[in-house]
């Protein structure tokens, strides 16, 4: 298993390899699923349970004859907690601003810059406060034949589970949560809370060039009931995070996101014999995905040089069950577009009779795997669930995302949608 084997379990025995046949694909993702989930929980970013995980999954991608390595890479683990410093930082900014209206507005520009610049995966300034720990990704690939790829395929499917709280409950997500395949600026609740603190970094220090004379109290009052305002999305994004940070429970994550993972395995097996030549295809399982894409940026800054943006298409597999199947736009700090070959791409797919049922949809708040290779320059797009009418996939982030409450046969239609976007991606950029 090459560069995996330090990557096993504390005593280097891993589980007994899958029963079913790949070629039953509705058995193989219901026993992939349950498997993973059974063998190795809880599957927290930066553990044993994770790196056995993807050592599992190793073996079964190298019994479809695929070079498999693994990398190992530094992040932390735990989203929530770095989502509570940066909001409870710029919450006491608002605090502290009546008094001290300059170290107020620098706190505030702290807190929101400091998440604009980690959410659209530009850099890790806050986030650096928590230790930093050992994760991996692992990589199968599919070579192509002709020994120099003209066009390069990369698939991302993570295998670490998330945490819960409050903000997962289904009656609160059900409540809050918009529920239309677009997302105005009002759904973006992570945006507006960086928006907020910003802005409130702006009024505070605007408050301070006012001096403390009595010509000017009135104005002074008036703007700062406008900083307590400001500072209402920060405060809910601290106190709705720093219950997940309490909480410390992880969720079976068989739904979000073993499905992708088990997707990963049946779209390497059907693209394995690829009849193109010029094609590479690599299968990517990450780790600490639910920690912030922390896999994904690792990847796509330790891959630069060899994978040129010109020739690279990356495609995430996340949560492929628990709603109706769309390919997502994302951008926490705004909605990026998709190239328009891209979304052509993706239309024309849509149009195959199968596929019926298959749209676009807006991630609102949060990001998937393509996000730090968006923000790289690459062109990519993610599939995933969603229920419209909870606004989530259904036991999205919660103690509910079991074996039981996930569907294999929505697994094997987005793989069709899957090997059917490939061979039109194929056809439009190689001919």
């Amino acid at each position: 298993m090459g560069a995996m084997v330090s990557m096993l379990t504390t005593d280097g025995v891993l589980p007994a390899p899958m029963k079913t046949p790949i070629g039953d694909e509705v058995a193989f993702v219901e026993e992939m699923v349950r498997r993973l989930v059974e063998d190795f929980p809880p599957r927290r970013t930066m553990t044993p349970a994770e790196r056995a995980a993807q050592a599992w999954v190793a073996r079964e991608l190298e019994s479809l004859d695929l070079s498999v390595t693994g990398e190992p890479f530094a992040f932390n683990d735990n989203l929530y907690a770095v989502l509570a410093l940066h909001f409870g930082l710029a919450t006491a900014g608002a605090v502290v601003a009546g008094r001290l209206p300059r170290a107020g507005a620098a706190l505030q520009a702290l807190g929101g810059g400091s998440y604009w610049l980690d959410s659209t995966k530009r850099a890790e300034v806050l986030r650096r406060v928590f230790p930093y720990g050992a994760s991996q990704n692992l990589l199968a690939r599919v070579p192509a034949r002709s020994g120099t790829p003209r066009l390069r395929l990369v698939y991302l499917a993570h295998i670490d589970a998330a945490y819960t709280g409050l903000l997962f409950h289904p009656r609160f997500i059900k409540t809050f949560t918009h529920k239309g395949t677009t997302a105005p600026y009002t759904a973006r609740s992570l945006e507006l809370a960086t928006h907020a603190a910003l802005a409130g970094a702006a009024v505070a220090g605007l408050r301070s060039l006012l001096g403390r004379g009595p010509r000017t109290a009135g104005v002074r009052r008036a703007i700062r009931r406008a900083e307590y305002a400001i500072a209402i999305p920060s405060l809910i994004s601290f106190l709705l995070n720093f219950d997940v940070v309490r909480r410390d429970t992880i969720v079976p994550g068989a739904a979000d996101n073993l499905t992708g993972v088990a997707a990963a395995l049946l779209l390497a097996e059907r693209l394995r014999h690829d009849p193109h030549p010029d094609v590479e295809h690599v299968f990517v399982i990450t780790g600490a995905e639910e920690a912030g894409t922390g896999g994904a940026r690792r990847l796509a800054t330790a891959h630069r040089q060899e994978w040129s943006t010109a020739d690279t298409v990356i495609i995430g597999l996340d949560t492929l069950s628990n709603g109706d199947l769309f390919w997502t736009e994302e951008g926490e700090q705004g909605i990026k577009p998709h190239a328009p070959w891209l979304a052509g791409v993706l239309a024309r797919t849509a149009e195959d009779p199968r596929f019926a049922d298959v749209g676009r949809y807006q991630v609102p708040v949060g990001s998937t795997d393509v996000a730090p290779f968006l923000t790289a320059g690459y062109d990519g797009v993610t599939l995933a669930c969603v229920d419209l009418q909870q606004g989530s996939p259904r036991h999205y982030h919660y103690v509910t995302d079991t074996p039981e409450n996930t569907d294999p046969t929505m697994v094997v239609h987005a793989v069709d949608f899957a090997e059917a976007l490939v061979g039109n991606i194929v056809a439009t950029r190689l001919g």
